[in-house]
């Protein structure tokens, strides 16, 4: 059985890649130890905690982080500009009413019961533009 952290992982990057035109074709799971081409999307759970103990259910932190270059190629100048429409678009695609209900039909034997939005975060990290959004999951590893 894979691990909730894997699990979650996995469906997040699903949300991504079952898009019919993927805003990003570089998706990357936190475990992931590949090097990472820019423009990409980096979907990662830092682990988390038994709500009441014997349940089951795990509330999970999960963040989505939307990476691009800082740099103009060729002398362009706008850098910043795709990378806030690149950001935004795969932001969106985790901000709906049913994620809950989403995120649980991307893989077998799991459920998301609950959602609770964490915000959200732009910075950047050396000559990398970076925006982040974070939800703590409230899961499990079997079909409710």
């Amino acid at each position: 059985m894979a691990s909730l952290n894997a699990t979650i992982e996995s469906a997040l990057k699903k949300i991504i890649d079952d898009e019919s035109s993927p805003p990003v074709s570089n998706v990357y799971t936190g475990a992931d130890d590949e090097t990472k081409l820019l423009p990409c999307a980096i979907v990662q759970c830092d682990g988390g905690e038994e709500t009441l103990s014997g349940t089951g259910n795990y509330t999970c932190r999960a963040r989505i982080t939307i990476k691009s270059t800082a740099d103009n190629d060729a002398g362009a100048t706008n850098a910043l500009t795709n990378h806030n429409a690149l950001a935004e678009t795969v932001i969106d695609l985790f901000k709906t009413d049913n994620l809950a209900t989403t995120l649980s039909s991307k893989v077998t034997n799991f459920t998301v019961i609950g959602v609770i939005d964490r915000g959200q975060t732009s910075g950047t990290d050396g000559r990398t533009l970076e925006d982040s959004i974070e939800y703590d999951l409230i899961s499990c590893l079997k079909n409710l």
